[in-house]
């Protein structure tokens, strides 16, 4: 299989039946959405539904050997960042542990402490303590030496922005998060999106690389907020793109709350995500047995891959210690 990276890695989230919703329409993304919790690991290892869809892990790696995983991990508020320090939590970092090698063929984007300044999460203290940068590091430490863990800081990405006082180094972060979703459209009254673009330029001044991490149209379908992100990430450079297409009135723990419908605008989408170069998913195409590969695609396949392929096994190219998107390059070629 030739594999072609692009600008851009898709992302879709964020529970399993949207997932294979959008599949069934657009094709696959690189990578998937799901969530867990450092207490339990529910929705690793076996399907859960907490009333925000399904969320499987594991099911989700095995829809597509390959496939990239966006993680994202409660650590559980204080009371939580306290049992990771003393060490309460170690028997699940392993089985965490165990996870990535289990499937070493495969990205795993892990958001250890996702959004660690939405003020709904609990991890802030007043005035700021060192116990989330403390319980952070005590798992970034316990992985690091995993090949295929990229490990994520996340931030909600609105104001204030105190990102210094829960920054955990940067030998413990390969990627900066962050949200995207109505906020920073109103912040000035002039849809300058601030506070997101200065965790960007917080990440590019660390030498880190950028994923959106959850996204979605607040509200319900909005071709100007599409718009807006498109232009964004034609100004600066993001590595992955994550994208929650769901309806989430249609879920018990989201219904009335006001998300609404944030399936991916259909037009739109084909036109400037699905049929563009841009953004790097994969192809199904057929080999001589009529069983399926995926070619990973993106904006130089149609360069000419006879003359590609030629040279291809004398390149290898890598940009990012772990990651995968955000450039222009054939990096291999496998089945």
């Amino acid at each position: 299989m030739l594999k072609i990276v692009s600008s851009t890695d898709l992302c879709i989230g964020q529970d399993l039946d949207s997932i294979e919703t959008y599949t069934s329409q657009y094709g696959r993304p690189i990578v998937y959405m799901s969530y867990t919790n450092l207490t339990t690991l529910s929705g690793v290892f076996s399907p859960i539904d907490y009333g925000s869809g399904i969320q499987y892990a594991q099911g989700l790696l095995d829809l597509q050997p390959g496939a990239e995983l966006n993680l994202g991990l409660w650590l559980g508020g204080l009371d939580g960042l306290k049992s990771i320090v003393a060490g309460d939590l170690d028997s699940n970092i392993r089985r965490i542990s165990e996870f990535a090698t289990s499937n070493l063929g495969s990205k795993i984007y892990l958001r250890i402490g996702y959004e660690f300044d939405n003020p709904q999460f609990n991890y802030q203290t007043s005035p700021p303590s060192d116990l989330y940068i403390r319980a952070y590091q005590h798992i970034s430490s316990s992985l690091r030496d995993l090949p295929n863990i990229i490990r994520v800081w996340h931030s909600y990405a609105q104001f204030p922005l105190n990102l210094d006082d829960y920054y955990p180094g940067d030998s413990h972060v390969d990627y900066i998060g962050v949200s995207l979703f109505q906020a920073p459209f109103h912040e000035d009254g002039k849809e300058s999106m601030r506070s997101v673009k200065e965790v960007i330029n917080y990440a590019e001044g660390k030498g880190k690389e950028i994923i959106i991490a959850e996204s979605a149209s607040f509200g319900g379908t909005d071709i100007k907020w599409f718009d807006t992100i498109l232009n964004l990430m034609e100004e600066r450079e993001v590595g992955v793109w994550c994208y929650i297409s769901t309806d989430w009135d249609a879920q018990r723990q989201w219904k009335g709350v006001g998300f609404g419908d944030t399936r991916v605008p259909d037009s739109w989408w084909r036109r400037n995500v699905v049929n563009s170069l841009k953004f790097a998913k994969y192809d199904v195409v057929k080999d001589d047995g009529g069983d399926d590969d995926f070619v990973r695609w993106g904006s130089m396949f149609f360069i000419g891959v006879v003359g590609i392929m030629s040279v291809a096994g004398l390149l290898c190219l890598s940009r990012r210690r772990r990651g995968s998107g955000g450039y222009v390059a054939i990096v291999d070629i496998e089945k």
